[in-house]
């Protein structure tokens, strides 16, 4: 083992800046998976807010777009990141909480000669 030669490789100025770099870029991702998961959390205390301002209509509580709320919002989600947070919230719910809300996929083929089904858009609408 002593009379191997030495190694005189050095890192490289990018290499060591990357690796100084790395946690700032997962702090980053970190601060907008969290911005991201509020923003669902909003959409669905959205939901809830509007069934309880207006009890009167208790039994036709009023169906509302996911991507409609993001517009309207003016989030700057990406849609597919947006729909895919918002079924994967719902998923995490306890059942029991899961039947607070009727979740509705609007979906469309992929194509005329694909069976896939492409979700479009979200429908929520709080169960009563």
């Amino acid at each position: 083992m002593h009379d191997l030669p030495k190694s005189d490789h050095t890192p490289t100025p990018d290499a060591r800046s990357a690796t100084f770099t790395a946690p700032f870029a997962n702090e980053e991702v970190a601060a907008r998976q969290k911005a991201l998961k509020q923003d669902v959390e909003n959409f669905y205390l959205y939901i809830i807010d509007r069934a309880t301002e207006t009890p009167e209509l208790a039994e036709h509580q009023p169906v509302v777009s996911a991507l409609a709320y993001r517009d309207e919002q003016q989030l700057e989600w990406d849609p597919e990141i947006w729909l895919y947070q918002i079924i994967s919230d719902y998923q995490a719910l306890p059942r029991q909480d899961q039947r607070l809300f009727r979740l509705t996929n609007q979906e469309a083929k992929a194509s005329a000669t694909n069976n896939l089904m492409l979700i479009q858009d979200i429908q929520l609408q709080l169960r009563v």
